[in-house]
């Protein structure tokens, strides 16, 4: 299997399938990673964390789409200043907006 970049973290299933479906609209071939991996813990399901893959030369086009799509749904939130290029990026995302260098 080729190297693949891990795009974003999703909170819940949810939340990735809404970002996945952005992205396979696009174009973009997404691999995800925690689907379904809910635990039992005093038999209420709890959610792990859901992870976007992407291959490594589609990133600049897959960290623009992730970029439009949270712009359009953002109401807040916490970001993270790339050491790289000095942009800010949202905190969900592991790849920066602008030069697409992982966060470090």
């Amino acid at each position: 299997m080729a190297e693949r970049l891990l795009l974003y973290r999703a909170p819940d299933s949810l939340d990735a399938a809404l970002v996945a479906q952005r992205l396979d609209a696009e174009g973009v071939s997404v691999l995800r990673a925690g689907v379904g991996s809910s635990v039992v813990w005093g038999l209420l399901p709890v959610e792990r964390m859901v992870e976007l893959w992407i291959d490594p030369e589609e990133a600049p086009r897959a960290v623009g789409i992730l970029r439009e799509f949270e712009a359009e749904r953002s109401g807040g939130g916490g970001s993270w200043s790339c050491a790289t290029c000095g942009e800010t990026t949202p905190e969900s995302s592991e790849l920066c907006w602008s030069c697409v260098a992982g966060r470090s």
